[in-house]
């Protein structure tokens, strides 16, 4: 879901990045196709602009998981927390059922660094993976893309962002290097997967 202040509260302060590039791009007319994403018209920010989103509660667990065939074209694909860190799971749905994004900005489990490639197993009837083990790792993701002509562009930690080759300048060659971007990024810590341990697997 989208975060921010809500009832009124926060008005003049940032909100969620997305709320803040429907903002910007509102004489656009852009349009956002939004899954489990609740009440956004409680955000502050977005709350004029609340008829823009098209809501629908989605299994994001559900085996048949598909695009719907009126959003099969997008400039931007964002995912967040995925229910038992089943984020690569449900990419790879999406993808495969023909979704054809020119951008993926997605949460990457940022304590597994490259080269290793980490998804969290999940098993309908078993327990859910532990919390600190929210989404798939960095690499896990860049395979999965790979044939879909997606690249890595950019690496906060947590957040990452992949663009389409086609869309890039042939200035400036892709992929960059995943290893440079974990070096630079920021890491979240997790009691159940201290830093530390991090740190000491990679470096």
């Amino acid at each position: 879901g989208l975060y921010g202040g809500a009832f009124g509260q926060g008005s003049g302060l940032p909100d969620d990045p997305t709320v803040e590039l429907l903002r910007h791009t509102a004489p656009s007319g852009m349009q956002v196709a939004c899954w489990n994403c609740g009440e956004v018209a409680s955000i502050s920010r977005v709350s004029d602009l609340s008829t823009r989103f098209h809501l629908e509660e989605v299994d994001l667990l559900d085996p048949g998981l598909a695009t719907p065939s009126a959003i099969e074209e997008v400039d931007l694909l964002r995912m967040d927390f995925i229910p038992a860190g089943q984020s690569c799971q449900v990419l790879g749905k999406l993808l495969k059922s023909g979704l054809k994004p020119r951008m993926i900005a997605m949460l990457v489990l940022s304590q597994i660094p490259p080269p290793f490639k980490y998804r969290p197993v999940y098993l309908p009837g078993l327990p859910d993976p532990p919390g600190a083990l929210f989404s798939c790792s960095l690499a896990a993701v860049e395979e999965l893309v790979f044939p879909y002509g997606l690249a890595l562009i950019r690496s906060t930690g947590p957040y990452v962002l992949f663009v389409t080759k086609d869309e890039w300048p042939s200035t400036q060659p892709l992929p960059i290097s995943d290893l440079d971007c974990f070096r630079s990024g920021g890491v979240w810590g997790h009691a159940d997967l201290p830093i530390e341990w991090v740190r000491e697997w990679l470096f």
